[in-house]
C-alpha cells in the first residue's frame, strides 16, 4: 500500500500539464494517419552539459507507443517520431501507432480494434454507435465498458466462439450518499447496474447466444436477430457474460453452494457468561448486517477474580464426517480457544486469515475465518468457546454464526450457502455469485496455464521481456495478495488458485513482512513463513508463478526493543532509506530473505530460491534516497554518520580530500556537521537534491550535484550487491526486482531512480493508483460513513491516466501495484486501460492491488479488486493482454540519457 507523503512542496503534480514547463508539443513531420510509423527520427545529440535537446516531446506519447531510455556516461541523445497526424487535439483524439487503439478524450472513450479482441469503454451513451472492424457497439448506458473477443483466437469474423463481456458499475445493497457524503456503506447482495446495449456483427460468429451467470456457466439462451451475413444482439441487462457460438452449449449451470451444513447463531447460546448487551450490539439500522439480527459480544476487560468468559452450544450433526468450522465474528479481536464435547482444545489467536469484510459501523466489522477441521459422530452435540483474555486484558469479543460443513465454503456475508437475498438498488440487478464448482465453462482460462507453474525451468528475461523455461514469451496478469489471504486455509488456497487461474492470472505477488508482530530480534514468523509455502505451493498447482515481496519501511518499527536504539530519540521510527547503507539493518534484511529463500518448502520439496514457480524476488517496496521521506529527521545520527562518512569517501576519492571537495564546490557549500577533517559530510534530505531548491547556479548546487551521484551510486550499489547475495548466496535463480517507487522531482530524478533499478533484472514502477477526491477520517485505508468522494474518470483527461511508463531498454517492466481505489464509480476504465496501453507498451506484468477476500466483495473495501467491475473484466482482456490480441508498438520516443548530465540536475524531455 502506498505510504503517506510527508507535506512536503512537490515541483509538479504528475497530471498537472501547465506545470511541466520542461514538456513541449512534437515536432510536426507529416505523418499519414490510421498506420504504423514508419518514418525517419528526428535525432539530437548532446554533451553532458550542453543546453537542452531542440527535440520537443509530446506527453502523450505514452499513449501512442513506446518511451525508449538507454543510460550512457556522458552522451545525451533524444528521438522522437512525427505524432502530429496520431494526436489531434483538435478533434481530441489520440491513436496508437498501430492503428488498434483510439482514445477519444472529447467523447471520454476508448476503443479497441484488433483482429481478435473489439470494444470500447468509457462514456459510452452520449459519444453513440462505436463502429469497429466487425462490431458495431450502441449502448445507452452513461458509462460502460463493452468487449468482444474470439475465445478461439481467430479473428472475430471466422471465430466459432466469441465471448461478450459487458459491465458498468457496481453497488453494494444499502449504499447510500446524500450529496457527496457517504450515509451508508452496505454489504451483499452486491448489485451490477443494468446494460442497456446492442450489438451488431458483419459476420455473426455464431447462431447460439448464451447469457452466462457470474461463474461462467449457462444461465439461459438468447435470442439474435439474423440480418444477411451478420446479426444483432442485445445484451442481457443482469449479467456480465454472454457468448456466441456455431455449436450449442449445455445450459446446466452447475450449484457450488449446494452443500451440506450445519448452522447454528452466536446469539443462541445454551449457556453464557456473556452479557446481554454491550457497547458492540447493532443498533435498528445495523441488524440487517448481522445473520440472525443480533451477535453475542462483550467488552471492557476481566477483572482479578472474574471466570473465563465463555459460551456453550447444542449443535445437531446430521451424520458422521470430517467438518470444517467457519466462525463469523469481529475481526481480529477476543482470541479464543474452542471445542466440541470434551474434545481437545483448539486455540485461536490473531494467526489466521479474515475470509471477507462486511462493515458495521466504523472500526465494527463481521468477518468470516476458518477456524479448524474437526471429525465429528452424528448426534447432538456440545460445541463451547472460551476468551483466552486473562485478568486485566480485554474481553472485547462479538460472534454472529457458526458454521460446519465437509465441503467448500465462500463466505458472502450473513447468507448460508445456497442462500440468496435477490435484492439490488434501483437500476441494479443482483450479482449474487455462489462458489464455483469449476466445472466446464466458456470463461475459463486456466488452459493458458501451464499445468504446475515452471514446468520447463525458471523465468527469464529475454529482449526487454519474460520468457517461460522453454523459451516462450510471457506476459504476467497478476493480483497482489497479502498476509490476510496467505493465512487462509488450505482449501480456501486452493478453491482461490483455481479461481484466479479461470479467469486469466497467472502470477501473484505475495506481499507482506514475514517477520513476526512484536518480535524484539524482528525474526521470521515460522508459522506464517509455513502458510507462505502452503500458498506458493497452491498457486504452483494452478499454474500459477509468485512475485515474492518481503521488505517494506512502513511494516517494521525500531527502537532498543528491535535493537537499534537510536530510534528511540526521534519521533520517526520506521526504517527509511536504512537498508540502502546501514550494515546492522541489511543483516536484518538479509536474515529474512535467508529464512524465505533457503528454508526447504514443505509442500513442494523445494526452497524457494530453487523453485522455478517463483518468477520474480523483491529487495525493497517503495523506498529512495530520493523521495520525501529521506529527511535527516527521519534517520538517527548514529546511522547516518555512517552514511556521511560512505559520502566523504566518495569525494576524498574524487577531490583528494572532503576539504579539497568544499573548496572546489566554492564558498557557501560546507554545512552544519561537516567533518572534513575526520571523513564526514553530511548528506542532505531529498529537497536540497531538487533544481526548486537551487533555482540559480550556486556552491551548494555544485555539492548537490556530487551527492546525487553519491546517492545514485550508493543506492545501485545496494541493489547489485543484493541481488549478488541472492544469486551467490543464497542460490536464487528467480529474476530480481530491485524496487518501484517514485521522486520528490519526477523531471531530474525519476531516470536515476530507474538507472539504479538496472542493477537487478527487472524494472518495476509503482505511483499507478487513479483516485478521486475521498475525503474524511480513514479515507487513506477504509470507507467509511460520514467521509466525502467524487467520482473520477481518467478517459476525459489523458494528462491525468496512470498508464504511462518510461520503458528500460533491454529489461523486463512490470507495475506491480495499480489499482482505482473505492470509492470511485468510474473503476470500470482501470482493466481495459491496462490490458490496452499495458500492452502496447510492452509492459511485462500487470499487478492489480490487492485481493482482500477469497469471493466477490460485499462491503467495499478502499483497495480491492473482488468487484464485477475490475475482477469481473479479467475473462477477455486477460486473455486479450496475454494473447498479445494488442501489439507492443515500435519505439515512437528514444531518449538516451546522460548519467552525468542527470547528476547536474538535467531534466527528462518527458515525464510518465
Amino acid at each position: 500500500m502506498r505510504p503517506l507523503h510527508p507535506q512536503e512542496p512537490v515541483e509538479e503534480p504528475r497530471n498537472d500539464l501547465s506545470r511541466r514547463a520542461f514538456v513541449q508539443r512534437a515536432f510536426v513531420l507529416g505523418v499519414a494517419g490510421g498506420s504504423a510509423l514508419s518514418v525517419p527520427w528526428l535525432s539530437t545529440e548532446r554533451a553532458a552539459q550542453a543546453a537542452t535537446a531542440a527535440v520537443d516531446v509530446d506527453p502523450w506519447s505514452f499513449l501512442v507507443g513506446p518511451v525508449r531510455n538507454t543510460f550512457t556516461a556522458d552522451t545525451a541523445a533524444v528521438r522522437a517520431k512525427d505524432l502530429s497526424a496520431l494526436i489531434d487535439r483538435d478533434a481530441k483524439t489520440i491513436r496508437s501507432a498501430s492503428g488498434q487503439l483510439t482514445w477519444s478524450y472529447g467523447d471520454g472513450v476508448v476503443s479497441v480494434d484488433t483482429p481478435c479482441t473489439q470494444g470500447a469503454f468509457g462514456f459510452l451513451g452520449a459519444a453513440g454507435r462505436r463502429e469497429l472492424s466487425d462490431v458495431v457497439i450502441d449502448c445507452a448506458n452513461e458509462y460502460a465498458s463493452i468487449v468482444v473477443t474470439a475465445l478461439d483466437g481467430q479473428p472475430i469474423g471466422r471465430s466459432a466462439r466469441v465471448l461478450v463481456q459487458a459491465v458498468s458499475e457496481e453497488q453494494a445493497l444499502g449504499w447510500q450518499v446524500d450529496g457527496d457524503t457517504i450515509t451508508g456503506v452496505g454489504d451483499h447482495p452486491v448489485g451490477i447496474r443494468r446494460i442497456e446495449a446492442t450489438l451488431e456483427f458483419a459476420h455473426l460468429p455464431g447462431v447460439h447466444a448464451y447469457a452466462l451467470d457470474g461463474n461462467g456457466y449457462v444461465n439461459r439462451s438468447l435470442p439474435i436477430e439474423h440480418v444477411e451475413d451478420g446479426g444483432r444482439i442485445s445484451l442481457p441487462a443482469d449479467t456480465l457474460y454472454t457468448v456466441i457460438s456455431r455449436s450449442p452449449l449445455r445450459d446446466d449451470s452447475p450449484d457450488g453452494e449446494h452443500i451440506p451444513f450445519v448452522w447454528w447463531e452466536g446469539e443462541a447460546p445454551a449457556e453464557t457468561n456473556f452479557p446481554a448487551h454491550t457497547e458492540f450490539s447493532p443498533t435498528e439500522q445495523e441488524r440487517h448486517l448481522l445473520s440472525g439480527g443480533e451477535w453475542l459480544s462483550n467488552e471492557g476487560t476481566r477483572g482479578a477474580d472474574d471466570p473465563e468468559a465463555f459460551a456453550r452450544y447444542d449443535v445437531d450433526v446430521a451424520e458422521e464426517g470430517e467438518y470444517h468450522l467457519w466462525i463469523r465474528k469481529f475481526w481480529h479481536h477476543g482470541p479464543f480457544r474452542w471445542r466440541f464435547d470434551e474434545g481437545e482444545w483448539h486455540v485461536l489467536d490473531d494467526s489466521f486469515g479474515l475470509a471477507d469484510n462486511t462493515y458495521i459501523r466504523r472500526f465494527l466489522n463481521a468477518n468470516w475465518f476458518h477456524a479448524g477441521t474437526v471429525r465429528l459422530a452424528a448426534g447432538r452435540r456440545s460445541f463451547e468457546l472460551r476468551l483466552l483474555a486473562g485478568p486485566g486484558e480485554a474481553l472485547t469479543a462479538c460472534f454472529d454464526a457458526f458454521l460446519l460443513t465437509p465441503g467448500q465454503f465462500v463466505p458472502r456475508g450473513k447468507f448460508k450457502p445456497g442462500e440468496y437475498g435477490g435484492e439490488a438498488a434501483e437500476g441494479f440487478a443482483p450479482f449474487e455469485v455462489g462458489a464455483d464448482a469449476f466445472a466446464s465453462s466458456p470463461i475459463d482460462l486456466s488452459h493458458l496455464n501451464e499445468d504446475v507453474a515452471g514446468r520447463h525451468g525458471f523465468v527469464t528475461a529475454r529482449r526487454g521481456g519474460f520468457v517461460l523455461g522453454d523459451r516462450r514469451p510471457v506476459r504476467f496478469w497478476a493480483v497482489n495478495a497479502g498476509p490476510e489471504i496467505v493465512r487462509q486455509d488450505p482449501g480456501s488456497v486452493d478453491y482461490l488458485a483455481r479461481f484466479l487461474a479461470k479467469r486469466g492470472v497467472n502470477l501473484v505477488r505475495i506481499h507482506g513482512q514475514i517477520f513476526a508482530d512484536g518480535a524484539s530480534d524482528l525474526s521470521v514468523d515460522a508459522h506464517y513463513l509455513d502458510q507462505l509455502h502452503a500458498f506458493v505451493a497452491a498457486m504452483k498447482r494452478a499454474g500459477i508463478y509468485v512475485n515474492l515481496s518481503y521488505y517494506f519501511p512502513l511494516w517494521v518499527q525500531l527502537g532498543s526493543a528491535t535493537g537499534f536504539p537510536g530510534y528511540d530519540d526521534i519521533a520517526n521510527k520506521t526504517p527509511f532509506a536504512l537498508v540502502m547503507f546501514d550494515p546492522d539493518f541489511q543483516a536484518v534484511h538479509r536474515s529474512w530473505a535467508q529464512a524465505l529463500l533457503t528454508t526447504p518448502n514443505p509442500y513442494t520439496g523445494l526452497a524457494l530460491a530453487a523453485d522455478p514457480a517463483v518468477a520474480m524476488v523483491e529487495i525493497q517496496n517503495e523506498d529512495s534516497f530520493f523521495f520525501w521521506t529521506f529527511t535527516r529527521t527521519n534517520i538517527p545520527e548514529v546511522h547516518l554518520r555512517v552514511l556521511d562518512a560512505a559520502f566523504g569517501a566518495f569525494l576524498a576519492k574524487r577531490y583528494g580530500s572532503p576539504a579539497a571537495a568544499l573548496s572546489a564546490w566554492g564558498a557557501g557549500s560546507a554545512v552544519d556537521g561537516d567533518a572534513p577533517a575526520e571523513g564526514r559530510m553530511v548528506v542532505q534530505e531529498a529537497w536540497m537534491m531538487t533544481s526548486d531548491a537551487h533555482p540559480t547556479d550556486s556552491p551548494m548546487k555544485h555539492r548537490m550535484r556530487d551527492q546525487r551521484e553519491f546517492l545514485t551510486q550508493q543506492q545501485r550499489g545496494f541493489y547489485a550487491d543484493t541481488a549478488r547475495y541472492y544469486r551467490e548466496e543464497l542460490g536464487v535463480r528467480s529474476l530480481v526486482t530491485p524496487s518501484n517507487w517514485i521522486t520528490a522531482q519526477p523531471s531530474t530524478m525519476d531516470a536515476l531512480e530507474r538507472y539504479t533499478y538496472t542493477a537487478g533484472d527487472v524494472v518495476d514502477r509503482h505511483d499507478a493508483y487513479f483516485t478521486g477526491r475521498h475525503e474524511g477520517f480513514g479515507a487513506d485505508y477504509m470507507i467509511d460513513v460520514g467521509q466525502t468522494f467524487e467520482s473520477r474518470s481518467t478517459l476525459r483527461d489523458p494528462d491525468a491516466t496512470v498508464v504511462k511508463f518510461h520503458r528500460i531498454a533491454g529489461q523486463p517492466q512490470t507495475v506491480s501495484e495499480t489499482g482505482w481505489p473505492n470509492p470511485n464509480r468510474f473503476k470500470a476504465e482501470s482493466v481495459p486501460l491496462w490490458a490496452a496501453y499495458g500492452a502496447l507498451q510492452g509492459m511485462g506484468g500487470i499487478e492489480f492491488f490487492a485481493l482482500d477476500r477469497i469471493g466477490w466483495q460485499g462491503s467495499p473495501g478502499k483497495f480491492t479488486t473482488m468487484v464485477p467491475s475490475i475482477f469481473g473484466q479479467f475473462p477477455a482482456y486477460a486473455l486479450a493482454y496475454r494473447r498479445g490480441d494488442i501489439e507492443e508498438g515500435e519505439p515512437v520516443v528514444d531518449i538516451t540519457h546522460s548519467l552525468q548530465e542527470l547528476y547536474d540536475f538535467g531534466a527528462t524531455p518527458v515525464v510518465d
